[in-house]
Parts: C-alpha cells; structure tokens; sequence
C-alpha cells in the first residue's frame, strides 16, 4: 500500500470537515449577530456592560455589537458569548418585540452548536441556567465557564 496516498487523503479529509465547522460556525455567528442587531435599538446596552465585557475579552478588535473578521466569525466560543448575552437580553427585557421569534431563533442555533461541538453546548446551557436563577441583572456575575 502507498502510506503517502492514505496519508493524503486523510490530511485532505481532516482538512475539508474543518473548513466546513469554521464555515457553520461562521453561519450561526452571523445569525446571532442578527438577532443581537434586531434587539440592539430596543434596550439600554449599558445595563449589560458586564457580560458585554466578558464577552469581548475574546474578540478581536471588534465589538460584540459589531463582530468582524474572520478569526471572530469562525470563533466557536464567539458563539456561546453572543448566545449567553442573547439569554441575558431575553430573560431581563420583557417588552422586546417579537421576543418569542428571537428566543426559538436563539435555541435553533444553539442547538445547532451542539451538533458541532457538544462540550460548548453545554457550557452555554449551564451559564444560561446561571442566569434563570437571578432577578437583577445588578447582581448578576456570570464567570466564563470553559
């Protein structure tokens, strides 16, 4: 057997299921983005300032309202930060328009981030507990959890 043949095919292999996680990963950042796009104009980003923090400790000369290049959209925790900021926003803001559409948006493509990573997936689910668990967003302290 050629030994350089097989290794490669399974070189190109590995290679082609990375591109295609970086590319959906690229897809759900770009749909949360939306999301937090729709909703931006309808509260006060300031009472979020602690988890827009936390969030932003991870991106690359961008903001969390505002996420550019490619290094931030193939992020795979980019998507947890957005989707943990997106709970916060729901849980805290009940007068957001169209707040059911937003919330089953937001779990389709998180479950989404289960079928590509599902240790991610679960620490988003675990901080999104954190945050049912709290009535004021002036107590709340949400540690990263990876």
């Amino acid at each position: 057997m050629n030994h350089f043949a097989i290794n490669w095919y399974e070189k190109e292999k590995k290679a082609k299921e990375e591109q295609y996680s970086k590319s959906q990963i690229s897809l759900l950042n770009r749909q949360l983005q939306s999301l937090l796009n729709t909703i931006e104009h309808q509260i006060e980003k300031g009472d979020y300032q602690l988890q827009v923090n936390c969030a932003e400790r991870i991106l690359v000369s961008s903001s969390i309202w505002n996420i550019r290049y490619a290094n931030n959209m193939e992020n795979k925790e980019v998507v947890v930060e957005q989707g943990v900021l997106l709970s916060l926003i729901i849980e805290m803001e009940k007068s957001i328009s169209h707040r059911n559409h937003i919330q089953q948006e937001l779990d389709r493509c998180m479950r989404q981030l289960g079928n590509i990573d599902w240790g991610l997936y679960g620490s988003y689910g675990k901080r999104v507990q954190m945050i049912r668990h709290y009535d004021k967003i002036e107590t709340l302290k949400i540690d990263r959890v990876f």
